[in-house]
């Protein structure tokens, strides 16, 4: 009878032991599907993205399609160059190293209308047409965050590009 008890003891340890492989192996199973489910929605992105081209924006854009051809929206793109100065120093001359990109970017592009913004511009532009923005603009402690907002400002407001006072125009 004692014999009995002990195979049933070994029997018991194996079950257990059995058990605990047993999760480990469900667990692991687990993991194994959720980064294969991973896996797959990155390649079903990858797919629809670059090889059908059907992204998940195009339902954002349904207003611009038909407005106009691809190669006719290239040839009506705003021609403007916006740039923004406001200066630190208390003079309203620009530095020499800054009159030289500008000139750069003027030379190169000719045909383009360009305008330098200041800060009273800027406030000019705002009074008139965006007044609800004059509080958020004048709460920006910093000049820099002020010139990011103008920015933004200027593109929608007339279009065109927007240059960096410090970048140059190496080719139009």
């Amino acid at each position: 009878m004692r014999h009995l008890g002990n195979v049933y003891s070994l029997y018991v340890e194996k079950w257990k032991k059995l058990n605990a492989c047993a999760c480990l192996k469900l667990i692991f199973a687990f993991f194994v599907i959720i980064f294969v489910t991973y896996l797959l929605s990155i390649f079903s992105y990858l797919l629809n993205e670059f090889v059908f081209q059907s992204n998940i924006y195009i339902t954002e854009c349904d207003r611009c399609r038909g407005a106009a051809t691809e190669s006719s929206q290239i040839a009506s793109f705003p021609r403007h160059i916006h740039q923004v100065y406001y200066p630190q120093d208390g003079s309203s001359e620009l530095p020499v190293r800054l009159q030289k990109t500008q000139r750069s970017c003027r030379v190169q592009n000719p045909d383009y209308a360009y305008t330098l913004w200041d800060e009273q511009r800027v406030l000019k532009l705002i009074n008139e047409d965006y007044p609800e923005l004059l509080n958020l603009y004048l709460s920006y402690e910093k000049w820099i965050w002020r010139v990011d907002m103008a920015r933004y400002l200027f593109i929608y407001h007339y279009g065109g590009f927007y240059l960096d006072m410090d970048m140059e125009c190496i080719q139009g």
